[in-house]
């Protein structure tokens, strides 16, 4: 009785198993498997939009140094303060006072007074020699025993006027009228003579409202980059805000982004003004950049994922299909690039026929979505966009039912 139930049920489950798997042969329609997908290229009004960075700066900024080593000794002004042309900003103290200076003027008026007497001697002897009077060796080391110490004057006069330079150092005017927008020292701080280009101890703007940032250029977008292109931008402090400029400069030296002792791609610089009449920007400040490189209207264009064609994959479906395929090959390649040399070049496939084609073409413009053809397809061509795998899904639906009877 126990083993007759046991039979029942297994029955019972065979038998709904067995109906399951006729009903979803019968009637559960599966979708065709699509090995491939085409697109037919698409005409569309297509920008060139290229992405850069950089920093905001003071348009026109003068940093101001010291050519005097001391310590500052008196400082005048603050940050974000106004100053006009020939302000007293700070003072310098060598630590020697004026005694270098006290020390070249005397040794001018020491040098003038032996000179006055060299002179008026030199004089007398002339008269002397020219009457036959007066030996030639001596009047000649006379002579230059006077010319000596009038060389000895200029080069004391060149001293004094570099001491009262010196002086005058000592006191650190702003150039023109503007803005202080850094004041690098402190009262009582040591001040080195030096490059004060790199260690300036003020910086001047002289108009805060005009402002620029040099964005750095890709060396694969520099080619794309001309003076008068429109600049999309916004600051990382507004990221809401967007600013409209345009580019100003294009700049030729290159530089480059490599770190430590790996080879980096080069980059250039394409400078930009930014109005800042609100007074919202900063030195600084970091911004984000698009670029309309170009604009093409009615360009024929293709979809990126058109380039991602595996030959291997699409030969093995030509001959599951029973199609021809027709690669260029690599000597086509090779042949294609040379015959369009500093063109870019991009190899498609295409269907027509029961023909996998593959074809070379040259692209314009693109904004990273679709890429505009110049040459070498035609709005009525297929192009394979995509290559279907083997469906595993259908796989695991029939192992289920197998494993059910």
């Amino acid at each position: 009785m126990k083993y007759q139930k046991l039979f029942t049920y297994v029955s019972i489950i065979a038998i709904i198993a067995g109906s399951a798997w006729f009903v979803y042969q019968r009637y559960v329609k599966k979708p065709a498997l699509q090995l491939y997908k085409t697109e037919k290229p698409q005409h569309r009004t297509i920008s060139q939009i290229i992405a850069a960075s950089g920093i905001l700066e003071i348009k026109d900024l003068v940093k101001i140094g010291s050519v005097v080593s001391g310590t500052v000794k008196e400082l005048y002004v603050k940050e974000d303060q106004q100053v006009k042309k020939g302000e007293l900003l700070a003072e310098i103290d060598p630590g020697t006072g004026d005694t270098d200076f006290q020390d070249a003027y005397l040794r001018v008026v020491r040098t003038e007074a032996e000179l006055e007497y060299q002179e008026k001697n030199y004089l007398r002897k002339k008269e002397l020699f020219q009457a036959g009077q007066l030996a030639k060796d001596t009047f000649e080391m006379l002579e230059r025993d006077y010319q000596t110490k009038k060389a000895d004057l200029k080069l004391a006069k060149t001293k004094l006027e570099k001491e009262r330079l010196s002086l005058r150092n000592r006191k650190i005017l702003a150039a023109g009228n503007g803005f202080v927008t850094a004041v690098n020292v402190y009262k009582g701080s040591g001040v080195t003579g030096t490059n004060f280009s790199s260690a300036p101890l003020f910086e001047i703007a002289p108009d805060i409202t005009e402002m620029e940032a040099k964005l750095d250029i890709d060396e694969s977008d520099i080619g794309s980059i001309k003076p008068g292109q429109i600049v999309t931008m916004a600051v990382t402090t507004y990221p809401d805000l967007e600013i409209k400029t345009t580019i100003k400069t294009v700049g030729f030296s290159p530089k480059s982004n490599k770190e430590g002792g790996s080879s980096g791609s080069l980059f250039y610089k394409a400078t930009i003004d930014i109005n800042n009449h609100d007074r919202l920007f900063r030195p600084g400040m970091t911004l984000n950049a698009k670029i309309k490189a170009s604009k093409t209207k009615k360009a024929l264009c293709l979809k990126g994922i058109c380039f991602q064609t595996n030959p291997k994959v699409l030969k093995s479906i030509a001959k599951k299909l029973n199609y021809e395929f027709k690669p260029l090959g690599k000597k086509g390649h090779k042949e294609f690039k040379k015959t369009h040399t500093n063109k870019r070049v991009k190899f498609i496939w295409t269907v027509a026929n029961k023909t996998f084609i593959e074809k070379g073409i040259l692209l314009g413009i693109t904004d990273d979505n679709y890429f505009e053809v110049k040459e070498g397809l035609s709005e009525n061509d297929q192009v394979i966009t995509d290559i279907a795998e083997k469906d595993d899904m259908e796989k695991l639906y029939k192992s289920w039912y197998k494993g059910s009877l």
